[in-house]
């Protein structure tokens, strides 16, 4: 059987999907993706209109990926889990289609022929300039989509940031607002503080037998073992459909030259530009033969960014000289970018248009690529088209797979079997711990789960790696049992010292604290209780040398008079406490603040305008949808 499909993913087969999308597109246009569309259970139906399982499996998978890429790779899965759910990413889906839904009866849309323009001119899907239906398929099925799928969430997005920014386009901040926050984040304040750390109160304290013996009987839960588990499973690896296959040398230099001309054409550019508002005041036609006369005045010796800061009408830029700084794909609106990704450097564009306006660009410079040679890459870029070329059999095989594990589910034998696979064992499985290919928590969180624990049946296909998918079941299982207390009395021992440590410390702040209030003598108190007091004159929002925790307090109080002086109690962490007092303060000037700091102080306040305005306008939209979940589990998502 695996012969059979490692014989598939031979060239020519590889090719098939990628002809049969070049064969469509041509003949019938890319809607006709439609034919090939098979009906999809929904999640929830978002006034009439449905979010599919797949479309939520999806995105969860593409997020949490985008996310480790993110972050690193080296997150605990549970947190990554805990912050990318079922439930987080189908209110995003939700909230997106509501958007989009709004943005279509005003009047936005995203027509199939700058879809089709987009997608022709994504460097991600060409080779050697031209779009390529084979690079098109391997980019978009590694994120897990579908060529209609991937029309539909392009289209959809498109719409949605047309619709964002019209509404950010709204949000403006006047002068007043400006001077009075920058007078709130330019505030200073005096404050002096101590801390009790628990450390300082462990002292020669050992616990007793009797208080070691109290607790393990009040807490047996938490010296319980794990359930253990002996797994049986099969794995395929796309490896084994690898070894046929021959690579040509000319095959590898073509993939890298390609990789280099894509690195290179979205090499980050620093460009300047200037906008002409296009409205009553001034026509079209008029913000064009403008900026034509600013085209001609650049290429007499005019500096393009004293003319920026003249007639711009972007105000967060002009001041600048237009400056935009370096920027890649993705960052402008798709003209915007098309113009300034067309453009050598040192060239200063046509006049063209944009939802914001009329704008001329200069790029000043393009980013360096810097390439790995050849003889560096070649081994990796050979992998990776072997990858490639062997992925159909092997999810082909996959697919083989679960339809067997499936139809006979409570053994593995007719799998292994029809497939060529050994059947592995591995013992002390448990949610915590497990071997290769077990090591990873959320492969040991899809296999024990549902009717691989209720019934011992087979798993659904899991992914151990992008080359690695294995099907599993419990073979036999060891129930949790409380472990000895002498196992586990040096656990218990620490913890009961960190508690009494804890409660000292924390008592002793609170002694202190309570005759600080009643003398309001700061130097004998110190005395008193054996402490120097850390001050700060003078202290910003901003400054890191200060805890986070006592700062946040400390500018969280008013101060009523330059007389009075606040004292408060702050738990910094679980095992530190402190006293904080808190004196003069002074608010900040806007007219003393660097020009750098009054546009940071502009542009954060308008962020957070923009940011409120579009809160605010998904909450109404959702207050007047009719959400109707097909799947009772999500029914309760706020």
């Amino acid at each position: 059987m695996l012969q059979k499909m490692r014989a598939g993913a031979q060239t020519l087969g590889a090719k098939i999907l990628a002809g049969i999308i070049c064969f469509v597109l041509v003949v019938f246009g890319f809607g006709a993706f439609n034919l090939f569309a098979v009906s999809e259970p929904a999640v929830v139906k978002v006034n009439g209109d449905s979010v599919t399982e797949d479309e939520l499996l999806r995105s969860v998978q593409v997020q949490r990926q985008n996310f480790r890429r993110m972050y690193g790779s080296d997150l605990d899965p549970s947190y990554v889990e805990s912050v990318i759910n079922n439930q987080t990413v189908l209110r995003q889906l939700i909230n997106n289609r509501l958007v989009r839904q709004k943005a279509e009866q005003i009047g936005f849309e995203s027509s199939k022929k700058e879809f089709v323009d987009r997608l022709q001119t994504n460097p991600a899907f060409q080779q050697d300039g031209e779009f390529d239906p084979e690079q098109f398929v391997r980019v978009i099925s590694r994120a897990g989509f579908s060529p209609q799928s991937y029309e539909a969430s392009a289209r959809e997005d498109e719409v949605i940031t047309r619709l964002v920014r019209t509404l950010e386009n709204t949000s403006f901040v006047t002068e007043r607002e400006v001077r009075d926050a920058s007078s709130i984040a330019g505030q200073t304040r005096d404050i002096a503080f101590v801390t009790f750390v628990s450390n300082s109160f462990l002292g020669d304290y050992e616990p007793t037998d009797e208080e070691v013996l109290e607790y393990f009987e009040e807490n047996s839960g938490d010296f319980m073992t794990r359930e253990e588990y002996e797994v049986a499973y099969v794995l395929l690896d796309r490896k084994v459909f690898e070894t046929d296959l021959v690579i040509d040398d000319t095959d590898v230099l073509e993939s890298y030259e390609a990789e280099k001309k894509v690195a290179e054409s979205n090499a980050e550019r620093k460009s300047s530009h200037i906008l002409l508002h296009v409205g009553d005041e001034r026509t079209k036609e008029d913000a064009i033969s403008q900026l034509l006369e600013v085209r001609q005045r650049v290429s007499d010796g005019e500096s393009f960014s004293e003319i920026a800061e003249e007639i711009s009408d972007d105000v967060s830029t002009a001041v600048n000289g237009g400056d935009l700084g370096f920027a890649g794909r993705g960052y402008y609106v798709p003209e915007f970018e098309q113009v300034l990704f067309s453009m050598e450097a040192d060239e200063v564009s046509e006049p063209f248009e944009t939802e914001f306006g009329v704008h001329i660009i200069q790029l000043h410079e393009i980013q360096e690529v810097e390439r790995t040679p050849f003889e560096e890459r070649e081994a990796q870029i050979r992998e990776s088209i072997l990858a490639d070329l062997a992925t159909p059999a092997y999810e082909e095989a996959i697919a083989e797979l679960d339809r067997i594990t499936f139809e006979d589910n409570l053994s593995l034998e007719p799998a292994a079997t029809a497939l060529g696979l050994e059947i592995q064992y591995q013992a002390g499985i448990n949610r915590s711990n497990g071997e290769p290919p077990f090591d990873a928590y959320r492969v040991r969180d899809e296999l024990l789960d549902g009717d691989v624990l209720n019934i011992d049946a087979n798993s659904r296909p899991i992914e151990v790696s992008d080359s690695q998918t294995l099907v599993g079941r419990i073979v036999s299982r060891t129930e949790p049992k409380l472990r000895p207390v002498d196992e586990v009395r040096p656990q218990i021992e620490g913890g009961l010292k960190s508690m009494r440590a804890r409660r000292l410390a924390e008592e002793a702040r609170d002694g202190a604290l309570a005759s600080l209030e009643e003398t309001k003598d700061y130097s004998s108190v110190a005395n008193e209780f054996e402490f120097e007091w850390t001050t700060y004159d003078a202290t910003q929002k901003n400054n890191t040398e200060v805890n986070r925790n006592i700062l946040e307090a400390a500018f969280a109080e008013r101060l009523p008079s330059d007389e009075e002086r606040k004292i408060l109690s702050v738990d910094v962490s679980p095992i530190e406490f402190a006293i904080v007092v808190v004196s003069r303060m002074e608010l900040g000037d806007y007219n003393e603040l660097p020009q750098a700091q009054q546009t940071q102080v502009r542009d954060e306040l308008l962020d957070g305008l923009k940011t409120n305005g579009l809160v605010s306008f998904i909450d109404s939209l959702r207050s007047e949808a009719t959400l109707k979940y097909q799947v009772q589990e999500f029914a309760e998502i706020p």
